[in-house]
């Protein structure tokens, strides 16, 4: 378990150094995201109507689905998180938190390659690739189908996902490979092949 935890941790590390980068420094996840003509108005009204803070979604969600076929046609379509209270934004504290949760998720991930067959280095790199894959495709492509989030915020969120732990898959393959499970370049070990008839 030792070399699960340490290399969680190293993992967490250049994930987080990377979702940094990918959201501070890359323009891509911005592309999605749009801005109201006024936004003003658009804080007033919600200021009007928004009793707590919670999800909100318009159409709203009805006791039947009577009519919510024909206000969605109608449309406007939203799915929103407000709080009408607002909140204090401390980039530190959300970075700390940020970190934690991308250090549990490694040490999930790290833990889960060790149940995984591959023997090799890179194997170990490209099962936790997958991992990351399919994490982010279950969650995104459901908000795209479900809450008719972008197809580019689903897409962008699941590449950047499967750059995350490809980057963390290098640094936490070391950690958990079985000791002779690998040889030279990648070949075949001695055990792989037949006896000489002669031994």
């Amino acid at each position: 378990m030792k070399r699960v935890f340490f290399g969680g941790i190293l993992g967490a590390i250049v994930a987080f150094i990377w979702l940094t980068i990918s959201w501070s420094f890359l323009p891509w996840h911005q592309c999605s995201f749009q801005q109201f003509k006024s936004p003003e108005s658009v804080r007033a009204t919600l200021m009007a109507n928004v009793e707590k803070a919670g999800l909100y979604t318009v159409p709203g969600m009805p006791d039947s689905d009577d009519t919510i076929y024909a206000e969605a046609e109608k449309g406007p379509v939203m799915f929103a998180t407000i709080k009408p209270q607002g909140v204090k934004l401390d980039f530190g504290a959300m970075a700390i938190y940020g970190f934690i949760i991308v250090l549990i998720t490694a040490w999930f991930v790290a833990y889960m390659t060790t149940l995984f067959k591959a023997d090799c280095y890179m194997g170990k790199v490209w099962y936790i690739t997958v991992l990351g894959f399919l994490m982010a495709f279950m969650s995104n492509a459901c908000l795209w189908n479900w809450w008719f989030f972008p197809a580019s915020y689903a897409v962008v969120m699941i590449v950047d996902s499967v750059i995350t732990w490809f980057l963390a898959g290098l640094v936490i393959a070391p950690f958990i490979r079985k000791k002779g499970c690998c040889h030279g370049h990648g070949g075949p070990s001695e055990h792989d092949h037949p006896p000489h008839p002669n031994s």
